[in-house]
């Protein structure tokens, strides 16, 4: 293959893995942008916290799905394919929350409907994470990874940021009392459009090259998931302790900004839609500039140690401005700290998929990820909780720096694990 055409190829492989976090950006914060509206359509008062809950049960199934379709199609059959095969399923699993009856019309089944497709969308969104990554770091050169990394990863604010600007879009079109009655379908079945584009696009997207050298060698692990646990359990615990700590931050962050500028600070739909989408947008510039600071180094796991300090430094005043009733000083603190906890992001792809071998390249980054998230989910149900017993500017904070605290153990067990006697794997693991 001459170098323009593996340039393109290249590009489209990023483009796509780009558009597979764009894709979980728009679906996931479709379910959690409307609690207000959506949870009293779907469970009884009394029960409004499982709206909650089946969202840590989607991160269940997100750690399950990563595990099943990495070892059985991401590391055995292809990457790209098993991104094809996904991603419609996950659309569509999102968009059918669209169309079912309310509580009111139909009862507690309305109420195991939502944990049975938030179940399903999450087996599907398993593949995403590992199978995009290890497609797309497999695709460039080392020294370009944290960059690209860092581009890939913004996709996921991007989609945030997009979906935000549409729920605005419908809510000032359709009212309080239409968006409480079809307003709220419109958004889920939105879902569809950036599912079918995504699945265009890697349709006519090639396999990663390492893959597909792979694959013609013989070289296929039969049993992925066997084969990780008995060779990298250590590395594998230190990637978790890392992605449990961040992704309970996000979730204590990105997740929560909807239910706290809505009803904790009470601003409102179409005021808390403008925020989030200024929100999104400032935290795409974070991991754009986090993986551009980071472009000339391989220490991905010294820039994911050096962000996470300056985050949880820069995060105690925002906590201070977080739950106050002028509009533009908490978006502003919000945005700052968006933009610091972006940049963590922005060397977690290279970091990951450098850390496994491609043997179970797919299996490995998916399921670190997906348990991290898992633990991360259930920040939505804990930080509230915590906050009804102690108020809410104590319990945010508290939860966001222990979990900082966790993803500093995991930096330096991770660190330590690339020791000098692991440089020589270390190195191969860099060039694959």
């Amino acid at each position: 293959m001459n170098v323009l055409a593996q340039y393109g190829n290249s590009r489209r492989i990023i483009f796509a893995a780009w558009l597979g976090w764009l894709m979980d950006g728009y679906v996931t914060i479709s379910y959690l942008i409307q609690v207000r509206t959506v949870s009293p359509l779907f469970f009884p008062a009394s029960l409004s916290l499982f709206y909650f809950l089946a969202f840590g049960v989607n991160g269940i199934a997100r750690a399950l799905g990563s595990a099943v379709l990495g070892n059985f199609i991401g590391d055995r059959i292809g990457r790209k394919r098993m991104l094809v095969m996904t991603i419609g399923l996950f659309s569509l699993s999102t968009a059918s929350l669209g169309l079912l009856p309310t509580y009111q019309q139909a009862g507690i089944a309305v109420s195991f409907a939502v944990f049975i497709l938030l179940f399903l969308m999450g087996i599907f969104a398993g593949a995403e994470y590992g199978g995009g990554t290890a497609l797309s770091m497999e695709s460039v050169p080392p020294e370009k990874r944290n960059f690209y990394g860092a581009f890939v990863q913004s996709g996921f604010g991007c989609g945030y940021a997009i979906l935000a600007g549409v729920f605005t879009l419908i809510y000032l079109v359709t009212g309080p009392a239409g968006y409480s009655t079809i307003g709220w379908r419109i958004l889920f079945l939105s879902t569809m459009v950036p599912g079918a584009l995504t699945f265009f696009i890697r349709a006519f997207t090639p396999e990663s090259q390492i893959f597909e050298e792979t694959e013609r060698k013989g070289a296929i692990e039969k049993t992925p998931l066997l084969k990780m646990f008995r060779e990298v359990y250590g590395r594998l615990a230190a990637v978790v302790m890392i992605t449990a700590g961040l992704l309970y931050i996000n979730a204590s962050t990105f997740s929560l900004y909807p239910l706290i500028l809505e009803t904790v600070n009470g601003f409102g739909n179409g005021i808390s839609g403008i925020a989030l989408t200024v929100i999104n947008l400032i935290s795409i510039v974070g991991v754009i500039l986090g993986g551009f600071f980071a472009t000339r180094t391989r220490d991905r796991a010294g820039y994911i140690l050096k962000y996470t300090v300056l985050f949880m430094a820069l995060s105690l005043p925002v906590d201070l401005i977080a739950f106050g009733s002028n509009v533009f000083f908490v978006m502003f603190a919000f945005s700052i700290q968006a933009f610091f906890e972006a940049m963590i992001f922005s060397t977690l792809p290279a970091f990951m998929s450098e850390a496994f071998s491609r043997r179970y390249r797919t299996t490995a980054v998916g399921f670190a990820y997906n348990l991290g998230s898992t633990f991360g989910a259930f920040a939505l149900v804990i930080v509230p909780l915590t906050a009804a017993a102690i108020g809410w500017g104590t319990a945010w904070i508290s939860n966001i720096l222990a979990a900082g605290v966790l993803m500093i153990a995991g930096t330096a067990l991770s660190l330590s694990i690339w020791s000098a006697r692991d440089a020589s794997e270390k190195r191969d693991l860099i060039m694959e």
